[in-house]
């Protein structure tokens, strides 16, 4: 596939180009798609005529690009392509259907899955930021909760005839009519080539030229849409919504052919890497990039709801599930909240072609971190231990300016300032009854400003309600009270299922 090794840096275009603002309708409306393009090598490629991937590049071809530039709402197609790709690496499905026989279908049935999704966020968000082409396979009844593989299945088994296609009985009039239209083939189907000029005097070939011809072989070059005299898109709404009318289409613009959507081979085999990395090597990687960024979303589903249906359903698709350990969920929630920046998607391609980390992201480490410990006593050991695991982890990998670990009580019982390279202790002073603003008010009497707090507690505090909002991103890790009950911060219920 790989035909140059020109990258592309999603982060270098104008602000107002039609790219920039396709990522940003993509990072404000659908940020689990968001983060996986921000995980990808992006590159031009000739090889495809809008868009492909195989999990781990981002292929796109220039001329494709500047063609949706051209039309009315280019930025909105250019979402959906982008969050197309997005799903498609998500899904897995470039190994997936490498071993299908039918590569047509594979894309086809992966292309009802992702659409599907792309239909469900668009009704979600209530209005039409990702626009589905006429053409595009999109049948709910088709696509359900099918995985690829049941789905490609269901399409490549022999269909049984329709009823209007099963042969009907001939009564004795009918089959004389044929016998005597057998017998004089002249009456129908040889006459003479002139009279294939239609009733206005033009050949069909020529009126063929101007229309079917441009829909049966997909002409790339069919249709006058976005040839001249369309403004640019880069000037229009930003919400993706206004140019489909009623209808979630564009049209059917004879001129898309190879669109992501419509059956397009998009979903491709990986490509290995160097080092005499093998297919299960690159099929390992690309999971585990994936399961981060999908915890990343679960952490969103569970603290505030927003991602909806479809990240619970993308989910599935990769069975993965809904118990997931709340140190995970802790660290990622911690990647994605730091306000430094690090919590940014990061694309390796881009810091090592030009040196930046990524828009709006100053360094690959934390600042200040603190973490509290509830030790009333509240906590069980179990739980306490593996915070204090966390911790040490915390520090040697993200690598904060400092970590900050309080023991709190009714009061602050110790404090415990680290550094990259030292070592967590094993426990904490501690013992008493239970007070949060404590905590509050120690960072705020030391001038902390914390890139993130996190609280593990039990919850079972008689100030929670009377807390006041912090500037400062705040995550409760709560054993006992439920998250509905906390006043300010997201909240991980670490219950039976996910904390022991």
């Amino acid at each position: 596939m790989k035909t140059n090794n020109t990258t592309i840096d999603p982060t270098s275009y104008d602000y107002h180009h039609p790219l920039s603002v396709a990522m940003r309708l993509v990072s404000r409306h659908w940020f689990l798609a968001y983060s996986k393009l921000m995980s990808m090598t992006w590159e031009w490629s000739d090889r495809i005529p809008y868009g492909a991937t195989d999990g781990r590049t981002l292929y796109l071809n220039r001329n494709g690009l500047n063609k949706l530039c051209s039309r009315d709402n280019g930025a909105g197609l250019l979402a959906f392509l982008l969050v197309h790709e997005a799903l498609h690496g998500l899904l897995g499905h470039g190994w997936r259907c490498a071993p299908m026989k039918d590569k047509s279908t594979a894309n086809i049935a992966a292309d009802y899955i992702i659409n599907a999704m792309i239909h469900q966020r668009n009704l979600e968000l209530k209005r039409t930021v990702f626009p589905l082409i006429e053409g595009v396979y999109l049948d709910e009844a088709i696509s359900g909760d099918k995985s690829v593989e049941y789905l490609y299945r269901e399409l490549t088994k022999p269909q049984p005839p329709s009823p209007d296609q099963q042969p009907q009985p001939q009564d004795n009039n009918e089959k004389q009519d044929k016998e005597d239209s057998e017998e004089d083939p002249g009456q129908e189907g040889d006459q003479d080539p002139e009279d294939d000029k239609d009733p206005h005097g033009s050949d069909s070939d020529e009126s063929d030229d101007g229309a079917d011809d441009g829909d049966a072989e997909g002409d790339d070059n069919g249709g006058s849409a976005g040839d001249g005299g369309v403004p640019p898109c880069g000037d229009e709404s930003e919400d993706g919504s206004d140019s489909l009318g009623s209808e979630e289409g564009d049209g059917g613009e004879p001129d898309l052919k190879g669109f992501p959507g419509t059956g397009a081979e998009d979903a491709l085999a990986p490509e290995l890497g160097e080092d005499d990395e093998d297919m299960n090597d690159a099929i390992r990687k690309m999971e585990e990039d994936n399961d981060r960024i999908l915890i990343a979303d679960e952490i969103d589903r569970r603290t505030s709801g927003t991602t909806g249906h479809t990240g619970a359903r993308i989910g599935e698709h990769r069975k993965h599930t809904a118990k997931l350990d709340w140190c995970l969920l802790l660290r990622e929630w911690l990647t994605k909240h730091s306000r430094r920046g690090w919590d940014s998607p990061f694309n390796p391609a881009v810091h090592s072609s030009t040196g930046l980390v990524c828009a709006g992201r100053r360094t690959r480490s934390a600042g200040d971190i603190v973490l509290v410990l509830d030790t009333s006593g509240s906590v069980g050991a179990l739980t306490y231990s593996k915070f204090l695991a966390q911790a040490q982890s915390i520090l040697d990998d993200l690598k904060p300016d400092r970590l900050i670990l309080l023991s709190v009580s009714h009061t602050v019982c110790d404090t415990v300032i680290l550094e990259p390279g030292d070592m967590v202790p094993d426990k904490l002073k501690g013992g008493g009854g239970t007070a949060f603003q404590p905590a509050f008010d120690w960072v705020e009497a030391y001038d902390i400003d914390p890139d993130v707090m996190v609280y593990l507690t039990d919850g079972m505090s008689h100030d929670r309600s009377s807390l006041r909002p912090v500037d400062y991103p705040l995550l409760w890790i709560s054993t006992y009270v439920p998250a509905k009950d906390y006043p300010i911060g997201d909240v991980i219920e670490a219950t039976d299922d996910t904390a022991l």
